[in-house]
């Protein structure tokens, strides 16, 4: 079957288009923006920023792993789950580099256009990009080779986002040695199985997410089983068993 590119169109954080009432969800970070947008008073703008504060040290903070961002439906649906902000996605250039170059070779899509998808992902989820990682690389010698820069971008996320646990997202979790993990505060997770606690966790915004995805392809249209299906071939069966219930 061809590689279909999502249609995500990203949510611009901070932009006039982000309403009032849905700062949390929208992920909108730009404390100046609100008071540009919402003409908030000095005493609102303290209140919000307090708010905003809290809703943003409640998102789960990961890393995307390239084989989450290889398949189109999934690699659309975890975006609009960090355009969102449900979630404060990371990724760094190398992680992009492999998953385009993968979907380039696999299905002759011209780079040109990946390219433009990349660009995308990247002004609409914020501070998604993690560039300073290297340096970490050193305390993960027992995870495989080729994936240590993503254990390494997983710890430059937690020092910026001054959480307790970051988590990869992969499909490859045999590639990363647990245990030198735990010791910087990283943990790894399927993408079926890190969707199914997030949805557990926040129903409302994952179905959301979900039906903004959905509403959003034209290029065929999809129903929302169709969604699901699509999702469940590439591997997120038990999540698109549950969001189908909930989302239909």
């Amino acid at each position: 079957m061809a590689h279909q590119l999502a249609e995500f169109t990203p949510v611009h954080v901070g932009q006039a288009h982000v309403e009032k009432d849905n700062i949390g969800n929208k992920g909108a970070d730009d404390f100046k923006a609100l008071s540009r947008i919402f003409r908030l008073d000095d005493i609102e703008v303290v209140v919000q920023r307090q708010l905003l504060c809290e809703r943003l040290s409640e998102r789960p903070v990961v890393v995307y792993d390239a084989c989450v961002l290889y398949p189109a439906a999934q690699r659309d649906f975890f975006m609009w789950l960090a355009a969102g902000g449900v979630i404060r996605a990371h990724w760094t250039n190398e992680i992009h580099d492999e998953w385009m170059r993968n979907v380039e070779r696999d299905y002759g899509i011209a780079r040109s256009v990946l390219e433009r998808v990349r660009k995308l992902m990247d002004s609409a989820a914020g501070d998604a990009l993690i560039r300073h990682y290297r340096q970490h690389e050193y305390l993960f010698t027992k995870t495989d080779a080729k994936d240590r820069h993503v254990a390494a971008a997983a710890v430059a996320a937690r020092k910026r986002s001054k959480v307790d646990i970051v988590t990869i997202i992969t499909w490859n979790l045999g590639d990363f040695d647990r245990k030198e993990l735990a010791k910087v505060g990283v943990v790894t997770e399927t993408p079926d199985d890190f969707l199914c606690r997030l949805l557990a966790d926040s129903p409302e915004a994952v179905v959301t997410a979900f039906t903004r995805m959905q509403t959003n392809l034209r290029n065929p249209p999809k129903t929302t089983r169709e969604c699901a299906d699509t999702l469940a071939k590439q591997g997120l069966k038990k999540f698109a068993g549950l969001i189908s219930a909930m989302a239909g």
